[in-house]
């Protein structure tokens, strides 16, 4: 293996360890915002409007954690 190889594997082998760790921490943020939604849903009275409202921001809130976890496969594997 030459050395230009040996950087080049260096190189993506972090962007790799970066991306997981990225995985890692997107998840952790969104089982905090969505613990913090469940707790806030269970001190008040569900009512229709609250829960379509609650509804809407966790769709939307998966919508974003899929696209980004999407897109950063994508960068990596380079398509």
């Amino acid at each position: 293996m030459t050395d230009n190889q040996r950087a080049m594997y260096s190189g993506l082998c972090t962007c790799w360890n970066t991306q997981v760790t990225q995985r890692w921490s997107r998840s952790q943020v969104y089982l905090f915002v969505n613990s913090a939604g469940f707790s806030f849903m269970l001190t008040r009275p569900p009512t229709r409007a609250s829960l379509l409202i609650a509804s809407m921001i966790g769709f939307i809130l998966i919508a974003f954690w899929y696209a980004a976890n999407y897109r950063t496969h994508q960068w990596l594997v380079y398509f």
